[in-house]
């Protein structure tokens, strides 16, 4: 150590204001542009975000899902379970794999659709979802959001089987050492296959969504789910209560 260095200095380094920031510009909400996680929410809360320039909240929490899909997405992890969903779908054809696949799909002039796909083969998608929610209130189950957003990427992507790969973050905090026990309680693989109706529907709602921004309103219906409200933050909400008592019928 250098002798000009005080021993028991500490760096003085905003770890949490540059996560921000790398996030702000990840998710940079730019207005001729949709992300495929986005389309089974709120479309009232995706316009007004950007309308107004409303940060994202969140950002801590998709940091961790973030950590644990580039666990998951690490070549011997991964070979793993491509090997294993190969043998069991009786895949004889060879399997090329990509990690994070990028699509940019053209929806309407100049306005676009936007995502990443977690693990992309020629024979099939992986979608990798996390949660820290209590275990009591861990469900196994395929939920709408979740196959909303993976069939957009079958229907992108033109391919017809995809999977959630959904693990619970709990399981670090485990007390159960066999890792058989622990991806029995924390963890499941689930099966999408493509669907054509759902596909047309999402993208016509996209549609919907992009021209409500041209025009900068948002009359468009509300959530789908009834949890959205709640977890929306207080600027959204005040701005969405505002503008239903503006249009409301007097």
């Amino acid at each position: 150590m250098s002798k000009n260095n005080d021993e028991n200095s500490i760096i003085d380094v905003n770890l949490f204001e540059i996560i921000q920031e790398a996030y702000e510009e990840h998710f940079n909400r730019r207005k001729n542009k949709l992300g495929c996680s986005e389309l089974p929410f709120c479309p009232r809360k995706i316009i007004i975000s950007r309308l107004y320039n409303i940060p994202i909240e969140n950002k801590m929490k998709m940091l961790h899902g973030k950590i644990h899909h580039a666990v998951v997405q690490q070549p011997r992890v991964l070979t793993q379970l491509i090997q294993s969903l190969v043998k069991q779908l009786n895949i004889t054809d060879d399997i090329n794999v990509k990690i994070e696949k990028y699509l940019l799909h053209e929806l309407l002039p100049g306005k676009y659709l936007e995502g990443h796909i977690d693990v992309y083969t020629n024979a099939f998608l992986i979608e990798i979802k996390t949660t820290a929610a209590l275990l009591k209130y861990w469900s196994k189950d395929l939920v709408d959001y979740h196959l909303i957003q993976l069939n957009t990427y079958l229907g992108l992507t033109k391919q017809k089987l995809g999977f959630i790969l959904l693990i619970n973050l709990r399981a670090y905090f485990s007390d159960v050492t066999d890792f058989n026990d622990v991806w029995n309680k924390y963890g499941c693989i689930l099966p999408v296959h493509f669907d054509q109706e759902l596909f047309d529907n999402t993208l016509a709602k996209a549609k919907s969504m992009f021209q409500e921004m041209e025009r900068g309103s948002f009359s468009l219906p509300g959530p789908e789910f009834q949890w959205e409200c709640k977890y929306c933050s207080k600027e959204i909400q005040e701005f969405c209560y505002q503008e239903r008592k503006k249009n409301s019928p007097a």
